[in-house]
């Protein structure tokens, strides 16, 4: 795995959970602008996901390891 693969890959686990504290908090709170926080934390997530600018994105990495 390349470092830039990696790098994507923490930074889209980062993501994942605050997603998840996002969305978790928002619904028990009933706020709505925590469910829209979590929305775009989702969106950044994927974007880390499928980069694939400087190499190979995190998705084409598991699916080349996957065979």
């Amino acid at each position: 795995m390349k470092q830039v693969t990696l790098s994507n890959a923490i930074q889209c686990a980062i993501a994942i959970v605050f997603t998840i504290a996002a969305l978790v908090v928002g619904i028990c709170t009933m706020t709505g602008h925590n469910i829209f926080f979590g929305i775009m934390g989702a969106a950044v997530a994927r974007m880390f996901y499928v980069d694939d600018y400087y190499g190979e994105s995190v998705k084409q990495y598991i699916q080349r390891k996957r065979g």
